[in-house]
């Protein structure tokens, strides 16, 4: 009888065990997902960084066109302009 009693006691800690190991599989298989979707989402970014010019490439300069007082004074300071 004592026997027949460990057996089931054995029996009944197994079964907590795998029922324990199959909620962590499930819990990993949830954040292995949200991992793979988080490495997605910044893939998109990144690319969308290099496609739009924001990777760290300095910005162009816009060229100031001279107002007519600006070329009036440096005609008058007989300057040459640089270009």
């Amino acid at each position: 009888m004592t026997e027949e009693i460990k057996q089931e006691q054995e029996t009944a800690d197994t079964k907590k065990i795998l029922d324990r190991s199959q909620e962590v599989i499930n819990q990993l298989k949830i954040e292995n997902d949200r991992r793979e979707d988080i490495l997605r989402k910044e893939e998109i970014l990144k690319n969308m960084q290099i496609l739009g010019g924001n990777s760290g490439a300095p910005a162009t300069i816009e060229k100031k066109e001279e107002t007519a007082k600006e070329y009036a004074d440096r005609i008058m300071k007989n300057e040459v302009k640089k270009e």
